[in-house]
C-alpha cells in the first residue's frame, strides 16, 4: 500500500512534522511505501499533481485549530483527484471529529484517528490492502466501524467513535522517521551556529490541566514517557547526523523527575559527544530544582523554556514558586542554559465588564515587568485562545486589542539596547554577519507580530 501523508500549512514560521514522521516510521517498519507532502514548504495547488504522480491507496492529513480551514481545502482537494481512503488524524480532529466528518464546507474525511494514531493507522492500511476500501465499505459500512481509536460517520450522519486504542507503547514502532520529511529542510534558526536542528518527544500527554489548554481532553491517558534509554540514543543518533541542536518538544517534560534524571544519566554515560539540546515547550517551574538543572547541564541541555504564564501577583503563587524562581532562572544561566519564559495575555473568558478589561492590561503589564526582571534571554506572550477541549472551549477569540498588546509586549522586551546587544553577540564576530543577524531578527519579529499568528 502506498500512504500519503499531507502537513497542511499551519503558521509563517516552517515547523517539522513530527507527528507524521512518527506515523510514517510505523508504515514503513509495517512494509507500506510513505511519501510526504508538506504544504508549509510548497503551494496547496502543487497537491493536485502529487495526488497524481503518488496515486496513493491511503491519504492521511493532520489538523490542528489553526489549520481547520487549510485541511478542508486539503481534503476537497483529495476527493477531487483521488479515490483514496482519506483519513484525518491530529490534536483538532481527535477533540472535533465532526469538523471532518459530518456535513459542512469540505468535511469529507472517510475517518478520523482520534489520540495515537500508529495503530489505527496500520489496520486501516491493511483493510485498504485486503479490500480496496471504497468498495468494502460499500458492501459493509461497518468496516471502518470496526477499528479501535477510528470515528466514523454512521448512515444518518451521526458520529460514531469507537473504542479508544489500547495502551500502547510508545517505542513499539521506533524513532520517528527522518526521511518521508528530510529533517535537514527545516531550520529557520537565526543563528548558524545551531543550525541545523531537529525535534524529538521524551514522552505523551500531560498530568495538568490548565483551564486555556486542551492537553488532558486530548490525552485522557495522562502523562506517559518514552524509554530514556532509546530517547538518549534517537538523540545521540541525531547528533552523529550533524544536528547541532535538538529541540524537546514535550508537552510535559518535567512530569516525572525520575524519567529527566534517567534521560540525562544515559546521556552523561554515553562514549558519544554530547549532542546540544534544548527543551523548548515551557517546564513548569514547579518541576525544577538546582539539583535538576546541575543534571541537565552536564547532559548538554542549552535551552529551557519555562511555563510561567503569569506574573506571582497574578498567578497568587498557584504554579510555581515566585521566590525560588529568579534562583532557578540565574542559577541555570549560569550552567549555561539559555531561559525563555511563556506568558499568558489577553482577556480571560471568566472576566467581564469595564473592570475585567483592566484587569486583563494590568495582568498584561505584569507579565511583562515580570519577564524583564527575571533576566530572561527570551520570553514569549501568547494571547489566549478558547482552544477545543479547554476549559475556556466555546468563549469569544482573541481580539484586536489582544494582539495589539502581545505586539507591545514584544517590541518592548526585544527592542532594549542591552537584549539587542546581547542578541548580535551570540553570533558572528564581523559586523556584516551581525547585520545579518539583525536583519534577520527584525523580520522575525514581524512575522510574530503579523495578524493571524
Amino acid at each position: 500500500m502506498t500512504l500519503l501523508l499531507v502537513q497542511p500549512p499551519v503558521s509563517r514560521e516552517l515547523a517539522y512534522p513530527l507527528g507524521l514522521a512518527t506515523l510514517a516510521a510505523a508504515a514503513l517498519r509495517a512494509g507500506h511505501a510513505v511519501v510526504g507532502c508538506d504544504l508549509q514548504r510548497q503551494p496547496m495547488a502543487s497537491l493536485d499533481s502529487v495526488l497524481e504522480a503518488v496515486r496513493p491507496d491511503v491519504v492521511g492529513v493532520t489538523c490542528m485549530t489553526v489549520s481547520l480551514p487549510q485541511v478542508r481545502e486539503v481534503l476537497q482537494r483529495v476527493r477531487r483527484g483521488s479515490d483514496a481512503l482519506l483519513v484525518a488524524g491530529g490534536p483538532h480532529a481527535s477533540l472535533r471529529p465532526g469538523d471532518l466528518l459530518g456535513p459542512g464546507p469540505g468535511a469529507s474525511a472517510d475517518a478520523v484517528v482520534v489520540g495515537d494514531g500508529e495503530a489505527p493507522l496500520l489496520e486501516l492500511l491493511d483493510l485498504a490492502a485486503r479490500h480496496g476500501v471504497r468498495r468494502d465499505r460499500a458492501r459493509d459500512p461497518g468496516a471502518l466501524s470496526r477499528i479501535a481509536g477510528v470515528a466514523v460517520a454512521g448512515p444518518d450522519g451521526q458520529i460514531v467513535v469507537n473504542q479508544p486504542v489500547p495502551q500502547m507503547d510508545l517505542d513499539a514502532w521506533g524513532p520517528a522517521d527522518r526521511s518521508v520529511f528530510r529533517w535537514d529542510l527545516y531550520d529557520e534558526d537565526l543563528r548558524p551556529s545551531l543550525r541545523p536542528s531537529a525535534p524529538v518527544v521524551t514522552s505523551r500527554g500531560c498530568a495538568h490541566c490548565c483551564p486555556w489548554c486542551p492537553a488532558a481532553a486530548l490525552w485522557p491517558r495522562g502523562w506517559r514517557p518514552r524509554d530514556p534509554k532509546k530517547v538518549a540514543a534517537e538523540m545521540l543518533d541525531l547528533a552523529g547526523r550533524g544536528v547541532r541542536r535538538i529541540l524537546v518538544e514535550d508537552d510535559c517534560f518535567g512530569a516525572d523527575r525520575s524519567h529527566v534524571l534517567a534521560l540525562c544519566r544515559n546521556l552523561i554515560e554515553s562514549p558519544s559527544p554530547l549532542p546540544r539540546w534544548e527543551v523548548a515547550n515551557g517546564v513548569r517551574p514547579a518541576d525544577l530544582d538546582l539539583e535538576l538543572l546541575e543534571a541537565l547541564a552536564a547532559a548538554g541541555c542549552r535551552g529551557l523554556a519555562l511555563g510561567i504564564e503569569a506574573a506571582p501577583q497574578v498567578d497568587r503563587g498557584s504554579r510555581y514558586d515566585a521566590r525560588a524562581l529568579p534562583t532557578l532562572v540565574a542559577r541555570a544561566r549560569l550552567l549555561g542554559i539559555e531561559v525563555t519564559g511563556y506568558y499568558m495575555v489577553g482577556r480571560r473568558p471568566d472576566r467581564g465588564g469595564r473592570w475585567g478589561e483592566v484587569r486583563t492590561r494590568l495582568d498584561d503589564l505584569a507579565a511583562f515587568r515580570h519577564a524583564c526582571s527575571l533576566g530572561l534571554d527570551r520570553a514569549h506572550f501568547s494571547v489566549i485562545a478558547p482552544l477545543p477541549g479547554s476549559e475556556w472551549d466555546g468563549a469569544a477569540g482573541p481580539r484586536t486589542i489582544d494582539m495589539a498588546m502581545r505586539a507591545c509586549l514584544y517590541t518592548g522586551f526585544y527592542g532594549s539596547p542591552s537584549r539587542i546587544l546581547r542578541f548580535l553577540a551570540t553570533e558572528p564576530a564581523d559586523p556584516s554577519g551581525r547585520v545579518r543577524l539583525l536583519v534577520a531578527g527584525a523580520r522575525r519579529m514581524a512575522r510574530w507580530l503579523m495578524p493571524g499568528r
